[in-house]
């Protein structure tokens, strides 16, 4: 199999941005850090759930179905960490 990359190529990471809703949050007993179970559903639509620190995660602000604000967890981005 013939490498994609050669040696000095410069390449960025592929990532797919989560954008869910938080459905609870807990105190990790060990480090006393809050931590956000968020859910979100993926392009082939299967649901998703994991945890993640407040520091991976930001507001955003978006509509429900008939124009409500709705406020949803998603990751920051890595430049933000």
């Amino acid at each position: 199999m013939a490498a994609k990359f050669t040696k000095g190529t410069v390449v960025h990471q592929i990532v797919s941005v989560v954008s869910g809703t938080v459905q609870s949050f807990s105190v990790d007993q060990e480090s006393g850090d809050v931590q956000y179970l968020v859910e979100w559903q993926d392009a082939d639509g299967v649901v998703h759930s994991r945890y993640f620190t407040e520091a991976e995660l930001a507001a955003s602000a978006t509509t429900d179905m008939i124009g409500s604000p709705v406020v949803k967890a998603t990751p920051a981005s890595p430049s933000t960490l």
